[in-house]
């Protein structure tokens, strides 16, 4: 697999495109970092531990500048909000 290839396929996985939901009836966004976030969101209103949060924001912070760098590449296109 070449270079271009395997960070086509890890831009793939990590930020598919918007897909229309199972009855499409709205559109699906996969996004590893919308995942997180979400997640985030509720571990903190749940007040989980902290150090599992802090855990999830790092991880996050590095899906978002991989993202970004993927997307100055224009390989990976900003998805439309859900």
């Amino acid at each position: 697999m070449t270079p271009e290839k395997a960070l086509e396929t890890i831009n793939r996985i990590l930020f598919p495109p918007l897909r229309d939901s199972h009855d499409f009836s709205h559109k699906v966004n996969g996004d590893a970092c919308l995942g997180l976030d979400g997640a985030l969101f509720d571990l903190k209103r749940l007040e989980a531990d902290r150090v599992c949060i802090r855990t999830i924001e790092r991880t996050l912070q590095k899906l978002k500048d991989v993202k970004k760098v993927l997307q100055e590449a224009g390989l990976n296109q900003p998805s439309e909000p859900t």
